[in-house]
């Protein structure tokens, strides 16, 4: 079974030391770790269970990052529940659309 009772829910302050722990263990980026971004993976006793992010860039664009799941967690589902669940976060299609070319636009150098 897909995440075994596995629950989503929003970063809160008390999740702070248990994310930080966790991106640590697997060594990820340790920049900009932020628990107010953060979407937390608990099991049906409210363990703390997996976590992921989305980051904002100043072009506007969300990086999905410091997705990790504890290690007795992992192969059940839990990475993917958080996956989807920040890309509905992000409210955006996943995959993205590709960008069609304006038929309109023709280069008019098309060397330089």
């Amino acid at each position: 079974m897909m995440g075994d009772g596995v629950k989503l829910r929003a970063g809160v302050a008390a999740d702070e030391a248990e994310i930080k722990g966790l991106i640590k263990e697997y060594g990820l980026n340790p920049l900009g770790l932020d628990w107010r971004r953060f979407l937390v993976a608990v099991d049906g006793a409210g363990n703390f269970v997996g976590c992921g992010q989305l980051k904002p860039h100043g072009d506007g664009s969300l990086e999905l990052a410091s997705l990790a799941v504890v290690r007795a967690w992992r192969e059940k589902g839990v990475g993917r529940l958080l996956m989807e669940g920040l890309m509905r976060r992000g409210e955006r299609p996943w995959p993205p659309p590709t960008p069609q070319p304006d038929p309109r636009h023709r280069p008019t150098n098309p060397l330089h």
